[in-house]
């Protein structure tokens, strides 16, 4: 009978467990990343140095970046030649102004046509607003 009783306790309890279990493991990726997304008529611009370190979206992945030194930044772009193009740009900007070319992940597909989407994924990244970061680098915050 004391076999029951405890069955019947433990039971409900695991599943609570695995479902808490589960539960963290499907929000864990997410808290420790922060998303951006670059448009077209952003970057359709006249570029230089000066102005890609003051485009919004990428001072706040360049500062999220600079939290957490084995963060990963993930550039999503179109498919096809044009959003190649842009993404292999963006990242020689990115390279330029100071992120490391080791950190940057390019994955083609899955936005839509016009945007990019910067992501940064790192075990310190806080889920909240990465504007509250430290100054990413000098020749960013110039």
């Amino acid at each position: 009978m004391p076999g029951r009783v405890i069955n019947g306790i433990l039971r409900p309890m695991s599943r609570i467990l695995l479902l808490t279990a589960l539960l963290s493991l499907v929000s864990a990726p997410l808290a420790g990343e922060i998303s951006q997304t670059l448009g077209a008529e952003l970057w359709a611009q006249p570029r230089d140095g000066d102005s890609v370190r003051r485009f919004a979206p990428l001072r706040e992945v360049v500062a999220a970046l600079q939290q957490d030194p084995e963060a990963r930044l993930l550039i999503r772009y179109p498919g096809g030649d044009e959003g190649t193009l842009w993404a292999h740009e963006l990242r020689g900007w990115l390279v330029s102004l100071g992120v490391a070319s080791r950190r940057i992940d390019m994955i083609p597909g899955g936005v839509a046509a016009g945007s990019v989407l910067l992501t940064v994924r790192g075990e310190r990244i806080p889920p909240e607003n990465p504007s509250a970061a430290a100054p990413a680098t000098a020749r960013l915050n110039d």
